[in-house]
């Protein structure tokens, strides 16, 4: 199997994540964003991750991969069986897909696009030499494609830090009783996608697992990354690293 990604992608990393978790075997083919359509859509898909099963069959998106990781993977559930607790967790990472994952996405491009010395480091972060210098010489055409795919205006990297605030803030509401875990008595896909789509805003050590270095956080981000480490959510993500990933 083959696992198309954007290696600084928090959705790649979700992916990455439940595939090393179910002891699937796979090689990662890394792309630059935007650069990455090559890779995704001869199977179908404008985005990544993408997990290649064959010439013409392929799992397109994270949690759909999470789900091929429970039919075909060593036993490590992730989505449980007991349909109420399965609904929950399945509410959840849908919730951290739409208002977690985005925002804080567009939180770090926002400001990266400003300057494309900014920018580089972040479009060639582990792909392949040869794709590294046509990334770099694409960047002018990536910075806009960005800009323009995000919809990134003056206010956007203010804006996408108060949702990314918000959608913590639920999750120490949720973690103020005591729990373990986000659902139930075990380690489950809910805790797994928050994780993961936080990890880049945590800079989360072992984010990427083997196969992915996160570039030092630069001075400008390091003050709102040490706030969201440390809110109850934010040092839950980091112990979920720590024990789970």
């Amino acid at each position: 199997m083959k696992l198309v990604t954007i290696p600084l992608s928090h959705f790649c990393e979700k992916a990455r994540w439940g595939l090393d978790r179910s002891g699937l075997t796979y090689d990662e083919q890394p792309y630059a964003p935007v650069l990455h359509r090559a890779g995704v859509m001869p199977r179908g898909s404008t985005t990544a991750p993408v997990l290649v099963l064959g010439r013409r069959e392929g799992v397109a998106g994270s949690t759909a991969i999470l789900e091929h990781c429970d039919r075909h993977g060593n036993g490590t559930i992730l989505f449980p069986s007991d349909p109420a607790v399965n609904a929950e967790v399945r509410a959840l990472v849908a919730r951290f897909d739409r208002r977690l994952g985005p925002p804080l996405r567009a939180w770090l491009y926002s400001w990266a696009v400003q300057d494309r010395t900014r920018l580089a480091p972040y479009v060639t972060l582990g792909v392949a030499p040869a794709q590294r210098r046509v990334a770099t010489a694409m960047l002018p055409v990536i910075q806009r494609i960005l800009r323009i795919a995000l919809r990134v205006t003056p206010d956007s990297h203010a804006v996408c830090a108060a949702k990314v605030d918000a959608e913590l803030a639920f999750v120490s509401e949720l973690l103020g009783d005591g729990r373990r875990f986000l659902v139930g008595d075990r380690f489950t896909a809910a805790d797994l996608t928050f994780a993961a789509l936080a990890g880049s805003g945590l800079s989360a050590p072992g984010y990427g697992g083997r196969g992915v270095t996160f570039p030092p956080a630069p001075a400008e981000l390091a003050p709102q990354i040490a706030t969201w480490r440390a809110t109850p959510a934010g040092r839950y993500a980091l112990t979920i690293y720590d024990d789970w990933r």
